[in-house]
């Protein structure tokens, strides 16, 4: 405590009687609201590691992790004081939990707060007044008003060594008072303790996640980890029957576009220790996350169909047909077959041995594979036409195939191009040009 202007230093065993009385008895004096009304308390678990340049809430952990037997250095800050001329605080703990070992009034690193306008200081060193309870205290001493400091700053540094761990272990502030130069006092409200905690072991844990569960085409992908991980990239998705885009986020959440490469089953896995977390525990394994690809592709025909045979001459025409999807089974339909031609619905085979009463042309013949999914390809409608049956010439040769032209069923003028009679082929038998079905 300051006296006025042009007082002389007190003895050194005076100040300390006054200053013990000074503490004892101002919880029986009324509070008058001082200038430190609106100021702060709070204990900072981390000042081993810290320096009091740019003091502030952000700056300040309230949290450190800790093993039993460990010792910390938990430093009592004040925040935003004014013309702070003497202060006392009791800091309580479960005694089951933390021993008190010492306390400090500054360490090189870390400057007392109430010294710094250049005033000197009477420590009050810490007491433990009871099992739990540790009380500190000092003071501004001199006669030079302008050293007492506004700010914030170190007041305070206690040693603790952990003895358990719990839940909540932690250390809290209680009876917190600045007293300023003009010998008013406030008790400070905002004040703000601290936990220990142990070391987090814990692996976050990550899911994977979209919408639907069959998909036709590409789909959105969340990927959602218990907390927020560092190292977690598209390289680390295990993709089976396709490929990703889009791949964005950070934290604990990412996405991405997922496009299947063909139907049936797409498999999405994240192994383990793809990411890890601010402790650096790597992830667990993700479960692995499949999805159905119903998407269906039309299956494919092709082959170019006989126009012309004579009666007597045996005819097999085959398809070629195929379907992108693996392993879909097809089957096929013809439509206007003629009445002399067997067809194979398994293969597409069209297929027999027309006579002369089979003579004429048969118009409109469609051939049509199809897929398990009723997706369907056609070849293009064609005709064909049966001619007379073909005579020897007196030197034992065949005769030359009757023109086109001469038919008694002549060409149609709405006819496709080249699929009317004798407009493929060179005229002698069944026109065939097929190579199998691949399906």
């Amino acid at each position: 405590m300051q006296t006025s202007a042009k007082s002389h230093l007190l003895p050194y065993q005076l100040l300390v009687v006054f200053s013990a009385v000074l503490f004892i008895c101002c919880h029986a004096l009324p509070v008058q609201a001082g200038k430190n009304k609106n100021a702060g308390c709070v204990l900072h678990m981390n000042a081993a590691a810290w320096n009091e340049n740019g003091i502030s809430r952000d700056a300040i952990e309230t949290e450190i992790t800790a093993e039993k037997n460990d010792e910390i250095l938990v430093a009592a800050l004040a925040l935003h004081a004014v013309d702070l001329d003497a202060w006392q605080l009791d800091v309580l703990f479960d005694p089951a939990e933390l021993e008190f070992v010492e306390g400090y009034e500054e360490t090189p690193d870390l400057p007392n707060f109430l010294k710094s306008k250049g005033g000197a200081t009477l420590w009050m060193p810490p007491v433990e007044t009871a099992p739990g309870k540790v009380r500190l205290a000092a003071t501004l001493i001199g006669s030079h008003l302008e050293e007492a400091p506004d700010g914030s700053g170190v007041i305070a540094l206690l040693k603790f060594r952990v003895v358990e761990i719990a839940d909540k272990t932690s250390a809290a502030l209680s009876d917190v008072r600045f007293l300023d130069s003009e010998r008013d006092h406030d008790i400070i409200a905002d004040t703000m303790g601290g936990r220990i905690k142990p070391p987090d072991t814990t692996r976050p844990s990550v899911e994977i996640a979209s919408p639907n569960e069959k998909i036709l085409s590409s789909e959105a992908v969340t990927v959602l980890f218990s907390e927020p991980v560092t190292g977690f990239e598209a390289p680390d998705l295990r993709i089976c029957n396709g490929g990703i885009t889009d791949f964005s986020g950070d934290g604990a959440a990412y996405s991405f576009m997922l496009h299947p490469l063909e139907k049936g089953a797409v498999r999405i896995d994240i192994p383990a220790h793809a990411a890890e977390d601010e402790s650096g525990n790597g992830n667990t394994a993700a479960v692995p996350h499949v999805l159905e690809c119903v998407k269906n592709q039309t299956p494919v025909i092709s082959g170019t169909p006989p126009g012309f045979l004579h009666a007597g001459t045996a005819c097999l025409f085959t398809p070629s047909a195929s379907d992108p999807d693996p392993g879909d089974r097809l089957i096929f339909r013809i439509e206007n077959k003629p009445e002399w031609a067997e067809f194979d619905a398994a293969t597409g085979a069209l297929s027999g041995t027309p006579t002369n009463a089979d003579i004429g042309t048969t118009r409109g013949i469609i051939i049509t594979v199809i897929d398990p999914d009723d997706a369907e390809a056609s070849l293009p409608a064609f005709h064909l036409t049966v001619g007379e049956l073909q005579k020897s010439d007196p030197d034992g040769q065949d005769a030359a195939p009757p023109d086109p032209s001469d038919l008694s069923d002549s060409p149609d003028p709405s006819d496709p191009p080249g699929e009317n009679g004798g407009s493929s082929g060179n005229g002698s038998g069944c026109f065939i040009e097929s190579s199998g079905n691949s399906f």
